[in-house]
């Protein structure tokens, strides 16, 4: 999604509120704790995330704008600075968007998702359902990029039930859509999701790590939360669209034809990358290096599977914005910040019960969703949250879980990637996604409460 530079009125008010904001920042006294150094990243950073969540440009030029605008001001050195690229973990996130390109080139994803809604489609809510399943499957398969691939089979969808765009029934479809390509990130394992957070908790327990088991296993109860959310809102969201058969997905699947060898040897391919990922903490194979390798093979002469497209197209935006984030984590534990975030929120949530102590997480999150990405919320609050936790003999664990799903509870489009992509599309209006996505919130609010953190209780990580 290429973003140009804006010029019209609308554009001027953003400049103006971003310039605003930032003098309000410098213009804070400084002493000994808020210290100049820390004046100075607050604003520079603020005004970078500024510039990224009003579109003014593309999110290449606000993560060169920002690391530099750190070494330049004195807050940092260019090490720290370029932080985010010395671990392995920005190169298996590198890994995991070629690996979902190639796949995406393949056809086996489409073959996959067409097969799961069609088996789903014969009725409304079972089209909804079967957009919703073939966008979580798509998103394990993918590791959380399934957005895009979902988003333009949706689109044909509409258009084959000949739907008026945007409407109420187009607006349901996207929002099956979201749910399974996007707040799925909640119960599946996506590197570029997680990289962030186990590389900040790292900064507090150095062994750290999540993996692809633990993700689902710890939080599979969000997949249950997920499906309750469709079928409330599936009630509550009166639409006269009806559906008389799965015909089109059949006749998509049709077009398609018999599996080819390049389907295949995707497949054999997946089949042997999943069984290496998951049986990593039995065999030592370590995750990070298999996804920053392993899909490159498909490259390799005799296996063909990709193409030199699936590079140039890879999502380097992305890539160089997750770098970019995840170094203002490192720079902000540097500067001490975290030390401060912690002071403040001890209070509230050292006596607090682990309801209340999670409340307030998801109520920083949801709030700062407004005024930055999850990837920078991610950098920032990771390791003050962490530490208060370790102080009051809390497991860190359920912490960094809680970031990532506290930053799913977004309202408008321009706060999380994912969403703004599938909005993009058309399918759904501003009005209509905000109402969608607030019932969302508040559904998943609850069900984070009453079912995730009871299970974690059961299952001896919090």
């Amino acid at each position: 999604m290429s973003i140009s530079v804006q010029t019209d009125s609308t554009s001027k008010i953003k400049w103006a509120i971003t310039i605003v904001v930032t003098l309000i920042i410098l213009m804070i006294p400084t002493n000994d704790v808020y210290t100049r150094q820390m004046s100075l990243f607050f604003a520079s950073t603020v005004f970078a995330l500024f510039m990224m969540a009003f579109e003014f440009f593309d999110p290449i030029v606000v993560s060169i704008i920002m690391p530099m605008s750190w070494v330049a001001l004195g807050v940092t050195n260019a090490a720290g600075a370029m932080s985010g690229w010395t671990n392995t973990i920005m190169y298996m996130v590198v890994g995991a968007y070629f690996l979902a390109n190639a796949l995406g080139e393949s056809g086996l994803l489409k073959r996959i998702a067409l097969l799961i809604i069609a088996k789903t489609g014969g009725k409304w809510l079972g089209l909804l359902f079967g957009v919703f399943l073939a966008g979580v499957v798509v998103s394990i398969l993918t590791f959380g990029l399934s957005y895009i691939i979902l988003a333009t089979l949706c689109i044909g969808i509409i258009k084959s039930l000949e739907l008026k765009v945007p409407s109420k029934a187009s607006a349901m479809i996207c929002f099956a859509c979201m749910l399974g390509c996007c707040s799925s990130r909640c119960f599946i394992y996506a590197p570029s999701t997680y990289a962030v957070v186990i590389a900040q908790g790292q900064l507090i327990d150095p062994a750290f790590n999540i993996t692809a088991i633990q993700a689902f296993t710890h939080n599979f109860p969000m997949f249950i939360v997920s499906v309750i959310t469709l079928l409330i809102v599936y009630k509550l969201w009166k639409t006269d669209a009806s559906l008389q058969s799965a015909d089109y997905f059949r006749n998509e699947l049709a077009t398609m034809g018999k599996m080819g060898k390049t389907e295949k040897k995707t497949a054999v391919f997946l089949v042997i990358f999943f069984a290496m990922l998951l049986t990593g903490p039995w065999t030592g194979v370590d995750a990070n290096l298999l996804f920053a390798l392993a899909p490159w093979m498909l490259l390799l002469p005799g296996i063909n599977v990709a193409s030199m497209e699936s590079v140039r197209t890879l999502n380097w935006q992305n890539v160089f914005f997750i770098a970019g984030c995840m170094a203002i984590g490192t720079v902000a534990a540097s500067l001490g910040i975290g030390g401060i975030i912690a002071q403040f929120a001890t209070p509230f949530m050292v006596n607090a019960s682990s309801f209340g102590f999670f409340s307030v997480v998801f109520a920083i999150t949801f709030v700062l969703n407004f005024f930055m990405t999850p990837l920078a919320i991610w950098s920032l609050m990771t390791v003050p949250l962490c530490q208060i936790a370790l102080d009051i003999g809390m497991n860190i664990r359920p912490v960094c879980y809680a970031l990532v799903m506290c930053s799913e509870a977004i309202i408008l489009p321009y706060e999380y990637v994912p969403y703004l992509i599938v909005y993009s599309f058309g399918m759904i209006s501003m009005g209509d996604f905000v109402k969608l996505n607030v019932m969302r919130c508040v559904l998943y609010f609850i069900g984070f409460l009453a079912l995730l953190l009871p299970y974690w209780m059961l299952i001896g990580i919090l």
